[in-house]
Formats: C-alpha cells, sequence, structure tokens
C-alpha cells in the first residue's frame, strides 16, 4: 500500500514539474531588422501629397512631424487628410491624426490628440533579445498564429521603437506616453506587440484576429 501511495505521489509531481516546464518562456532566437521611419516618408501619391501640404500651408498648420498616410474627398468636396504623428523624431504609434477641411479648402475640426511635446528622449535601454522573447513566447501562447511561428522565425522581425500612449482609447484622460517598442512579423502588420522600453512589460497585443 506505502509503495503505491509512494508511486502515484511520484507520478503526480513528474506531472506538475512537465506542466510547469510547459508553462515556461522559451528561449527564442530570431534575426531583426530595426525599421526606422520618418515624417519624410511619403505613403501616398505625389499629388495628394502636394494636395495635403497645400491644404495645410493655407491654413497655418505646421506638418512638420506629420506623416500624410490618406487623402480623402467626399461628396460634399470636404477634404480628410489622415497623418501619422512624429515627436524627437519618432513615431507615437496611438496618435494618429485626421484633419478635416471643407469645400472652401478651410480647416474646421482636428480628430485626435495632437501632441506639441513630450519629456522623453529617444533612446532606448531594452535589449534586442528581451523584445525577441516576449514577441516569441506571445506568439507561441496563441492559438491562432502558432502554427505559423517557424515561418515568422525563418522570415526575421521588424522592430520599431518609438512612443505609446497608455491612456490611448480612454476618453477624458491625459497624455500618458511611454518610449515603446512594435515588434511584428518582416513586412507584415500582424500579429503585433507593444512592449514598455523602461519595464520590458507588454503593453498590447494584436493576433489580427476580428472576433464579434
Amino acid at each position: 500500500m506505502k509503495i503505491h501511495i509512494k508511486i502515484i505521489a511520484l507520478i503526480f509531481l513528474f506531472t506538475a514539474y512537465s506542466c510547469n516546464k510547459d508553462n515556461e518562456d522559451k528561449n527564442f532566437q530570431a534575426c531583426t531588422n530595426l525599421v526606422s521611419k520618418s515624417p519624410n516618408d511619403n505613403l501616398v501619391s505625389v499629388e495628394n501629397q502636394v494636395l495635403a501640404e497645400n491644404l495645410f500651408s493655407i491654413n497655418d498648420i505646421d506638418y512638420t512631424n506629420l506623416q500624410i498616410t490618406k487623402v480623402q474627398k467626399d461628396e460634399m468636396n470636404n477634404y480628410h487628410i489622415r497623418c501619422n504623428q512624429f515627436m524627437n523624431g519618432l513615431q507615437i504609434f496611438t496618435s494618429d491624426l485626421i484633419f478635416h477641411f471643407d469645400e472652401n479648402e478651410e480647416y474646421y475640426l482636428l480628430s485626435g490628440d495632437l501632441v506639441n511635446d513630450i519629456l522623453l528622449n529617444n533612446q532606448s535601454s531594452l535589449d534586442i533579445e528581451i523584445l525577441i522573447n516576449k514577441y516569441l513566447n506571445r506568439v507561441q501562447n496563441d492559438n491562432f498564429n502558432k502554427s505559423k511561428i517557424d515561418e515568422i522565425i525563418k522570415n526575421c522581425l521588424d522592430l520599431q521603437f518609438g512612443y505609446f500612449d497608455l491612456n490611448a482609447g480612454i476618453s477624458n484622460q491625459p497624455l500618458n506616453i511611454v518610449k515603446a517598442w512594435k515588434i511584428t512579423p518582416h513586412n507584415k502588420e500582424y500579429p503585433k506587440l507593444y512592449v514598455n522600453d523602461n519595464t520590458s512589460a507588454i503593453i498590447y497585443y494584436d493576433n489580427g484576429i476580428i472576433e464579434n
């Protein structure tokens, strides 16, 4: 009887140990590409770039830190200019802006929060190996994307350093901007992970799956 109890106890301990080992983060290796973006990188046609810059100039809007990503004209002849926002040479991942102009080319509305200053430098303090393992372990635990992990590793990761507003999407809250990393598969948007550069904590993960 005592032998049976000992055997059962050993099986339980071995099973518990195996489960704990399975739950531990793995040490992944992957190549990386450091992505550097700038407001001067053109993402729209030359025609739309000139159109947007003219609208900004006519309305005395400083677009030095803005990267134009989309130009739309609606049925009322109003223009809507979507932009990425940069500060200190880094993109603010959470601060997309839309400038609205009426049929007379007069500026009348801004969608989003215009950031005029960030009291943080533009230098990272986080080791790249930490970012690789944070990302790949998160993907490994994502049922929608874990089957792609070998392909993701083979094709390398894109790493972009920038800023992230921790209060983004929360109404009536002040900006709470931190230095952060955006990590994605090379030349793909998803799955993507944002990591706090100061604490190495995961800020946000998006596997690209829209659930209803």
